[in-house]
């Protein structure tokens, strides 16, 4: 496949949301993992494990995109941080990344291995990653100030905070930001 990009939605989306269409509208197929049914029922473990193996197999080369939004940016984060540096570029749109730093909101994001990724940014343990991070201000489901202690910690990240946005980013922002993201991709033979 040509112009292949990495996906991951969010929780019980398939790669055909409206994230995954939008990458498609701009001349790219997708692969990736539907977070849905027999996938959805899988220890997280076992979860990170066959997306790591996707990436070795598919993705682990400099011209590689993986997008992904959501649960499926906390799941892609997850696997990434176990590995050796991506060589390839990422973009997450409001990815959830443990438990919300805003006591407010604690109990509306707190998925399995809640505090994990704070502890990978705690003990720089994260790889060099070529990683853009956007989310809103507002947003419940990747408070922006954790967003902002774990990018940090990882050399290569940048983190963007939509102004008034909350989980779900405005299409027209999302849009342009896929386009700046996928306008630099060369072609990814699959």
């Amino acid at each position: 496949m040509k112009n292949c990009i990495y996906f991951i939605p969010g929780r019980h989306a398939k790669l055909t949301s409206s994230l995954g269409n939008a990458i498609c509208e701009f001349g790219f197929s997708i692969m990736g993992r539907e977070l849905i049914d027999d996938f959805m029922q899988l220890r997280i473990s076992k979860q990170v494990i066959l997306i790591q193996e996707d990436l070795e197999e598919y993705f682990w080369h400099k011209d590689a995109k993986l997008i992904a939004y959501s649960y499926g940016g906390y799941l892609l984060l997850h696997a990434l941080a176990s590995m050796k540096a991506f060589p390839g570029k990422i973009l997450l749109i409001a990815p959830v990344l443990g438990m919300s730093k805003r006591k407010a909101n604690a109990l509306m994001s707190r998925p399995p291995w809640a505090m994990k990724l704070l502890e990978y940014s705690q003990n720089s343990t994260f790889p060099p990653l070529d990683l853009e991070v956007h989310t809103g201000q507002e947003d419940s489901g990747c408070d922006p100030e954790l967003a902002n202690t774990i990018v940090q910690s990882i050399d290569g990240a940048k983190l963007f905070i939509v102004a008034g946005e909350g989980h779900n980013l405005d299409k027209v922002y999302v849009s342009s930001v896929l386009k700046k993201f996928l306008e630099t991709n060369d072609s990814l033979k699959v």
